[in-house]
Order: structure tokens, then C-alpha cells, then sequence
């Protein structure tokens, strides 16, 4: 409840993993998940009408395992429904994920430096808020217009990740690219509502580029260096205008110390 709204959120969910016995080389899980949702707000908030959701999902993943290599694929098939009241349109997703990745080990004997690869197709149906929100949200800071025609994200992800470490040093440099059709995000109008600046959920083919890095250097006496960076680029594939609310690059450094169970740190 928060500014005299209720929210009711009455949910079923369930989830079944196994795992399998190792066929050779093969190694992996399979399982299932379903949910069964009933969402309603009442009250000055109430962005969003009454809506049921179903949904169900199947999921497989597997590793070929060697000594200098690790192949590791996987898929999901996804289905969900929306049933909003007040004569908004339904709408139901069927939607494939998978990916197959590469995991390289140079020296069997360990781990000490390994690269891998990874090329995904994943989707993503719109969320209920994306879809059916409506109204003035002080919690976002925005009046937000839902969109109920939204269609699927689709995305085509490519990353590559080098990881090394050493007796005192360990370090991870990770480089992605991801080609979204239907990206969808929140885009200010220039409107003003209720003193809210309008947003409205909305979908376009976009393309996020971005870096990750981090590295840990033990200097003794219980004592960790500990370095961060990260940056992240997102434009529209059409105009090449940069995506909003993606945020500025970040370096971080910090200092831990751990002696047995308690450890402190400052960054």
C-alpha cells in the first residue's frame, strides 16, 4: 500500500528441475516452470486495470564437456497471456530462447586462464506495467502511458569474456553486443500531466554495445585491491540517436580486509 493505494497480487508458481546422469561426454538439466497471477490496484495509484496472467515454460540445457573445451547449449520456449478488464485488449507471447556458448581452456591441468564465447537469441514478452499502466506514478517520477500493442523483443547477443588469475591476482575483461528488434523502453513526449513528465512505453530496433571489467590484486595481511569498470552504449539502428536512462560509464576501486569469517572494506 502506498499513497492510498492497494495493490493485490495473488499468485501461483511453480518450477521442476532435473539433472540428468553424465551420457559420455554430456552433462546437463531440464525442467519446467508456470505461473498463475491475478493482479489488481485500487485506490489514487491504480495504474493498471484488473488482469489475469498465465503463463508456462519449458527449458533444456547441456554441456559437451573436454579437457580443453566446454560446449554448453540451451533453449527455453516460453507462453504467457494477458486477460485485462475494462475491454483492453488481451494479448498472448509464444516465444523461443537459445544460445550456444565456448568455453576455451589453454592448460587442462586448470583454470588459471579461460575464454569464452557465447551467441544467443533471446525474447522477452512486454511486461504488465509496459502494456496496461496508466496514470500519474510519483514513484518513478513520471505519468506513464502503457501500450498494449507492444510486440516481443528479439535479440541477437554476441559476448566474449577472457578471464586470468594467478597466485595473488585475479581478473575478468568481457566485451557484448546485442541487436534488439522491438527494444522496448520508456520515452519521454514533452508532455506534462499532473506536474509528471509523460513517458510512454515504446518499442524499436536498437543496439547496445558495452564493456565489462574487474580486477582483484591481494596485497597480504588479509588485504584485497579491487578495481571495477564498466560502460554501456544503447542507440536506435534507424537514427543512431542514444536510447534514455542508459547510464554513464563507472570505475570503481575499492580495499577489503578478511581475516577468517569477518571482513570489511571500503571503495
Amino acid at each position: 500500500t502506498e499513497v492510498g493505494t492497494t495493490f493485490r497480487n495473488n499468485t501461483v508458481e511453480g518450477e521442476v528441475l532435473l539433472s540428468h546422469q553424465r551420457t559420455g561426454f554430456l552433462v546437463g538439466s531440464f525442467g519446467g516452470w508456470f505461473l498463475n497471477r491475478a493482479f489488481d490496484a485500487i485506490g489514487e495509484e491504480a495504474l493498471s486495470p484488473p488482469v489475469d496472467q498465465r503463463a508456462y515454460a519449458g527449458f533444456l540445457y547441456e554441456e559437451v564437456e573436454s579437457p580443453h573445451a566446454t560446449v554448453q547449449f540451451g533453449g527455453r520456449l516460453d507462453h504467457t497471456s494477458y486477460e485485462p478488464a475494462g475491454g483492453l485488449r488481451p494479448r498472448s507471447f509464444t516465444e523461443f530462447s537459445g544460445s550456444v556458448g565456448l568455453l576455451l581452456k589453454p592448460h587442462a591441468a586448470n583454470e588459471n586462464f579461460v575464454v569464452a564465447m557465447n551467441l544467443a537469441r533471446a525474447a522477452r514478452y512486454p511486461a504488465l506495467e509496459e502494456l496496461y499502466y496508466l496514470g500519474p506514478h510519483p514513484g518513478n517520477l513520471a505519468y506513464e502511458i502503457g501500450n498494449p500493442d507492444l510486440e516481443a523483443e528479439h535479440a541477437l547477443g554476441f559476448d566474449l569474456s577472457l578471464r586470468a588469475r594467478g597466485e595473488r591476482f585475479e581478473g575478468e575483461v568481457a566485451f557484448f553486443r546485442n541487436d534488439i528488434t522491438n527494444y522496448i523502453f520508456r520515452e519521454p513526449t514533452g508532455e506534462v500531466e499532473d506536474e509528471f513528465p509523460v513517458v510512454m512505453n515504446v518499442g524499436a530496433d536498437s543496439v547496445l554495445l558495452g564493456v565489462e571489467a574487474h580486477g582483484d590484486v591481494k596485497l597480504g595481511g588479509g588485504f584485497t585491491l579491487e578495481m571495477t569498470y564498466d560502460w554501456v552504449q544503447g542507440e536506435l539502428k534507424g537514427s543512431g540517436e542514444p536510447l534514455p536512462r542508459m547510464p554513464p560509464f563507472r570505475v570503481l576501486s575499492g580495499v577489503t580486509y578478511q581475516k577468517n569469517a569477518f571482513q570489511t572494506g571500503v571503495s
